[in-house]
């Protein structure tokens, strides 16, 4: 599935059918793994804050960066999002959080942990893919994958 994005409210439509899928075909079998992967600036945190809010989170989101991951809870999930840019979690941390049967875990520049030998077979339920069209238009590319 393809989406074109002309501004950031339009991250909406993404959000609900990653919304949808979870509720139709993963919610008995949480966690859900969501990868990110895009240039810088393509809009993977600002999907990540719309998508957080569409599954009912109501405080502000901020991007771990500068840190290894924040952790948010809603009535029905544990929300988490790890940015591996800069800081990578060690097997231990990252078990702990895939454990959750409750989470639902996005994981921005997904593709810098496959290259740990240890994750490399790690496959997630959707993948997100970002492309930078002009300053404000993004095409994001959305695979599922079914267990």
């Amino acid at each position: 599935m393809q989406f074109f994005i002309k501004n950031i409210s339009e991250l909406s439509k993404v959000s609900e059918y990653i919304k949808t899928g979870i509720k139709n075909i993963y919610i008995n079998n949480l966690p859900c793994l969501i990868a990110l992967d895009g240039a810088l600036g393509s809009g993977k945190t600002a999907f990540i804050k719309n998508f957080f809010k569409t599954l009912g989170l109501q405080q502000n989101i901020n991007s771990p960066t500068f840190g290894k991951v924040h952790e948010y809870r809603t009535d029905e999930f544990n929300l988490y999002h790890l940015d591996m840019y800069r800081e990578a979690l060690n097997e231990c941390e990252l078990e702990e959080i895939f454990y959750d049967n409750k989470g639902i875990i996005c994981i921005e520049w997904f593709s810098e942990l496959k290259k740990r030998e240890s994750l490399s077979t790690l496959r997630p339920h959707f993948f997100l893919q970002f492309e930078i069209i002009s300053e404000k238009e993004r095409m994001i590319h959305v695979e599922v994958f079914s267990n």
